[in-house]
């Protein structure tokens, strides 16, 4: 006879099948959320369902916040960040670290983690590569290789470098892995010691009131001139922005966030950046030209090249005028886009006239090829040179008047620049010996006419009054002891 299991025992037993099904539905829970993509399987999402991703958003006002997804709009540039709910992460075992956002501006971000509710400098590490747009994305942090991401982290912080006032901001998801990325995922370059932009972000040069920078987290650079319109400690007027592009199988590639490889170093009267980009060594160069120390007004000038190995398509974007106030958390190089630029661009013979709001300076820009001039969502313009030949020269003018400006923007960049290396000399007191040696840079363009109609060629009978002297000992030396590339205007 088969024994009968009483009413109770039925129902008992139910219930248990009942609980152990719930139970294993959120052990797998962990691995993939209901109606995740099956990609993202490998990931243990952290957030509990139903609640806020941010708990704390400083300087980044909430526009609209669910348990699926917060948004915001940066309000102040100096220090925008998120703060997370309480997570339980096991350093140890998980090293990938996984986050569904989006940022309109701002390709980089610093991470702060810890064991309790505190954040410290020491205990964080920045990463870059995020792609600028409304889109949600995954992106994959692999902190495998950091060597303080160890332990049980309860909190974290991320900071959001280079968003600018009304950036929108998007966040609906944190997880964790323990190896490999997951398919689908986009990898963040996390920086290491390995990485100079964690400690000093960008190398300078100078000659009178001209400063050129170069980034070294995303290789882009910028001339600068002192503002004078006012008293100010730290406040530069930036004149231009150069951020390169290289082409590769029908694809554009930003150097911001698919370079890899990036060295910035110092050179005798400037900075040079090298990296590989588009399957491509990218080599670049920037250093301001010996105009305006004889001059009343404020004026000068800077050179930017470029050269592609084996040669590809670049693309040099210029533009976007603004007064950087590092201590106001605004840097000039911290956000790889144009798209915010507000200047307005007049086109005579191939060289492109700036006006810009941010400061009263006049400022031209003329290269060796094709010139466009494009317009971004607020109505700002900017100006994109193409070289097919991988090789570019770009020279940035400006000066307080326009016949001065004219005058400096007709120098004949192609011949100064090849004879604009110079040692530092042993003594550079007047009427000392002159022991200086001029070099030739490999980068020196090699083009002297313009691709774009109309534009004057680069070489002409402005050679000799603009060319390069080797003679320096009255030139005081440049930061780290470079010596400035000579040009007369």
């Amino acid at each position: 006879m088969t024994p009968t299991l009483p009413p109770r025992a039925i129902i008992a037993s139910l219930i248990w099948l009942c609980l152990a099904f719930l139970n294993s539905a959120m052990v797998s829970g962990q691995t993939a959320t209901p109606g995740a993509n099956p990609e993202e399987s490998g990931i243990r999402w952290l957030l509990d369902p139903g609640r806020s991703p941010v708990q704390v958003a400083h300087q980044i006002q909430c526009t609209s916040g669910n348990s699926n997804l917060w948004e915001g709009i940066v309000t102040n540039t100096t220090d925008p960040f998120l703060v997370f709910p309480p997570v339980r992460i096991d350093a140890d075992s998980e090293k990938i670290l996984y986050l569904n956002m989006a940022v309109e501006t701002g390709r980089r971000v610093q991470l702060f983690f810890s064991a309790d509710d505190s954040f410290q400098e020491e205990l964080s590490c920045h990463a870059r590569g995020l792609a600028a747009g409304s889109e949600l994305s995954l992106y994959a942090l692999d902190l495998s290789e950091f060597p303080k991401w160890r332990g049980k982290i309860t909190s974290l912080r991320l900071d959001l470098d280079g968003s600018r006032n009304g950036t929108r901001v998007k966040f609906a998801r944190i997880g964790s892995g323990k190896s490999g990325i997951t398919a689908g995922a986009v990898p963040l370059e996390v920086e290491t010691a390995a990485t100079p932009c964690t400690a000093n972000r960008r190398r300078n040069a100078a000659f009178q009131d001209t400063i050129v920078a170069t980034d070294e987290c995303y290789g882009s650079s910028a001339v600068m001139t002192f503002v004078k319109t006012h008293f100010s400690y730290v406040e530069l007027n930036v004149l231009a922005r150069l951020l390169v592009r290289a082409e590769a199988e029908g694809r554009q590639f930003e150097a911001a966030t698919a370079a890899r490889g990036l060295k910035v170093e110092d050179l005798p009267g400037g900075v040079r950046a090298q990296y590989q980009l588009a399957g491509a060594q990218i080599t670049s160069e920037i250093l301001p030209l010996r105009i305006g120390r004889d001059t009343p007004g404020q004026d000068g000038a800077a050179l930017f090249t470029i050269r592609t190995e084996p040669p590809v398509p670049v693309i040099v974007d210029c533009g976007d005028s603004m007064v950087e106030n590092p201590f106001g958390g605004l840097f000039a190089h911290s956000e790889p886009t144009l798209l915010n630029s507000t200047d307005q661009i007049t086109l005579e013979s191939g060289t492109a006239f700036l006006a810009s709001k941010a400061h009263p300076l006049k400022v031209a820009i003329r290269g060796d090829a094709a010139l466009t001039v494009k317009t971004n969502l607020n109505g700002g313009q900017y100006l994109s040179f193409r070289a097919p030949s991988g090789q570019l020269s770009v020279l940035v003018s400006y000066a307080e008047d326009d016949a001065r400006l004219r005058a400096i923007a007709a120098t004949d960049f192609a011949q100064g620049a090849s004879r604009s290396r110079t040692t530092t000399p042993s003594c550079c007191r007047r009427g000392c010996r002159r022991r200086s040696r001029t070099l030739t840079p490999p980068s020196a363009p090699r083009s002297t006419t313009s691709n774009t109609p109309g534009t004057p060629p680069m070489a002409g009978p402005k050679a000799s009054t603009f060319g390069m002297r080797s003679g320096i000992c009255s030139t005081p030396p440049g930061r780290n002891g470079s010596v400035m590339p000579t040009a007369r205007a």
